[in-house]
């Protein structure tokens, strides 16, 4: 018997993240060139490794181990997302010559919003399977 409220996995969202940035910086790549496009990239690589990263500790034994550690794990973690985050930012512009920061902040705001698609899917799907 399948469950009410099935649990469903962080991962789909990352690789969510993951495909839209693809697409973005595609976009980007055949509409204004390679600096654009590699400046776009460091915006998606801004969410989706940090996100990424975040996703594996949240799903490891020891954030599991007891709700009290599970709670310390999830503000510790997301710090570190934050502050990874941050540092790839600031460190783009080692990584990309002539990196233009509209491009890699579009990419970061593009990317960032997978996350409310990814809940009007899900709400989506649950009104669905309710009806």
């Amino acid at each position: 018997m399948k469950a009410a409220n099935p649990v469903s996995t962080p991962w789909w969202v990352v690789a969510g993240q993951a495909g839209v940035g693809c697409v973005v910086v595609g976009l980007a790549w055949l509409l204004f060139g390679g600096v654009i496009a590699r400046s776009v990239l460091c915006g998606v690589l801004a969410v989706v490794l940090p996100a990424a990263l975040f996703v594996r500790s949240l799903t490891s034994k020891f954030s599991k181990s007891s709700p009290g550690s599970a709670v310390i794990s999830f503000f510790v973690w997301e710090l570190v997302k934050i502050l990874v985050t941050l540092g790839m930012l600031f460190a783009a512009h080692r990584w990309v010559t002539d990196l233009s920061w509209p491009a890699m902040l579009a990419g970061l705001a593009i990317t960032l919003k997978v996350y409310w698609l990814a809940l009007a899917f899900k709400r989506r799907r649950q009104l669905v399977r309710l009806s």
